[in-house]
């Protein structure tokens, strides 16, 4: 017994001295290198704040700039239309002080040819000209919204270790959640058909926010402005706010892609091109929009993606990318699209802007 124990400290020894103590000291070297580049990569962050302050600052003075030159031009306008009336009332002074003048050498003379002669321009004179009436021009400012405001500024993504345990949520009813989304605030909502409910998750803890009758929630997003909408029951309408705020839903059963603005007001509906040379009806899955408002939209059994612009006009396909049972689909923001195939599970990226 004590030999092995004489051989296991010997073996102990050689494995702190030459496996345990190195691998120790090259994490602590590999520490040491990240403390000393902390101060220059920090540095990166704020110089990269700094110029956008400035840049902000620039477009701001560029903008208020353009309003005040505009002003100044109203002003000359304005200016110039009130002397031009001043001088006519002028002129119209002048006579009448002639007038007056005529008229007190007339009354002083004797001379019966001139007194015979005289005609009265009282009633002309008496025709008053209409005051004019200029309205000043009226500045009337935009409210700035925090939130809106802060999104133009981007985004300081916190930090994330590998130390860090990643959560995960399970729905109420142990069932697959039907759709997620994530709101502006990082949020996570997400829909459960089983429980006709939608929850959201944030520090890790799940709340309700809607438990609906009659109709079950199925696939969702949220607006820029942090308002969740859904689609109803089993058949798929996938939905997405475009830059311009308007609502577009791609309406599978119906073949349709359906727009409507922010108050509800239908815009223009999309059922495939009228030309098409495409094998089967149009059918819209994933919809999504890009950064010029263009609307993308899955046309699954005709293998392509429709491209529309921001009024619905038909642009082009995207037909050359082998893609099969398409469904789901976002872009980024360089503008690369990501398609999901179901029965593949694959996630295709595709650039179709050059």
């Amino acid at each position: 017994m004590f030999t092995a124990l004489k051989t296991q400290i010997e073996k102990d020894e050689d494995e702190l001295e030459n496996l345990i103590l190195p691998k120790y000291e090259e994490i602590a070297a590999d520490l040491e290198s990240e403390i000393a580049s902390l101060d220059g990569e920090y540095e990166k962050l704020t110089t990269a704040m700094s110029k956008l302050r400035e840049e902000m600052h620039r477009e701001v003075d560029n903008a208020i700039n353009q309003l005040e030159r505009e002003i100044s031009e109203i002003k000359e306008k304005h200016h110039s239309m009130l002397q031009k009336h001043m001088d006519e009332i002028k002129e119209i002074q002048a006579l009448i002080q002639q007038s007056q003048t005529d008229l007190n050498e007339l009354k002083e003379s004797n001379k019966v040819c001139l007194t015979i002669q005289y005609t009265s321009k009282n009633a002309e004179y008496s025709h008053f000209p209409p005051k004019m009436l200029v309205t000043m021009p009226e500045y009337q400012p935009k409210q700035i919204k925090r939130e809106e405001l802060c999104r133009l500024f981007g985004e300081l993504i916190p930090l994330s270790t590998s130390l860090e345990e990643r959560k995960t949520n399970k729905t109420k009813s142990g069932g697959r959640p039907r759709d997620i989304a994530v709101d502006y605030d990082g949020t996570v909502l997400f829909s459960d058909e089983t429980q006709k409910t939608v929850y959201k998750v944030k520090n890790g803890q799940t709340e309700k926010i809607i438990t609906l009758q009659g109709w079950t929630p199925a696939e969702i997003c949220v607006t820029s402005s942090g308002k969740p909408l859904y689609s109803r029951n089993s058949l798929l309408k996938y939905i997405s706010e475009n830059r311009n705020l308007d609502i577009c839903v791609a309406d599978m059963e119906a073949g349709a892609v359906v727009v409507v603005n922010q108050a509800g007001k239908l815009r223009f509906k999309y059922t495939g091109h009228p030309s098409t040379t495409k094998a089967k009806p149009f059918k819209s899955f994933g919809i999504t929009t890009d950064s010029q408002s263009r609307i993308l939209t899955v046309d699954r059994d005709n293998y392509c993606i429709h491209i529309l612009d921001t009024d619905g006009q038909f642009l082009r396909y995207i037909d050359n990318c082998d893609l099969s049972c398409s469904y789901g689909m976002c872009v980024d923001s360089n503008d690369n699209l990501f398609v999901c195939e179901c029965n593949e599970g694959n996630v295709k990226k595709i650039k179709y802007c050059i």
